[in-house]
């Protein structure tokens, strides 16, 4: 099995054994630093990584995932299709815009 174009892992990384666990494709996109606000958290970063789960017999669709945890208390990660960091760009997007008129 080949990887996506945008895996990072070595060429033949899967270890995909029959009726065992699957494997991954992955892939750390970026690191964001994130200023602390006193009182409410540290300063830390967000780390954005794409990982998508195969087994013998599924392919399933990958993740972009945002890892908090230097931020968070728990393990800090949520898992996001394509779709859905889509649409939550879009409605990050639109609150800056209101920020932004709110500021001017």
């Amino acid at each position: 099995m080949s990887c996506p174009s945008w895996c990072r892992e070595p060429a033949g990384h899967l270890r995909l054994e029959p009726g065992g666990d699957g494997d991954l494709h992955a892939a750390d996109v970026g690191v964001i630093d994130v200023q602390e606000i006193p009182g409410l958290r540290p300063d830390g970063s967000v780390a954005v990584q794409i990982e998508q789960y195969v087994t013998r017999t599924a392919t399933h669709a990958p993740l972009i995932l945002l890892d908090f945890e230097e931020l968070d208390s728990g393990d800090g990660r949520e898992g996001l299709t394509v779709d859905a960091a889509e649409a939550l760009i879009a409605v990050l997007r639109q609150a800056i815009v209101l920020l932004r008129v709110e500021a001017s």
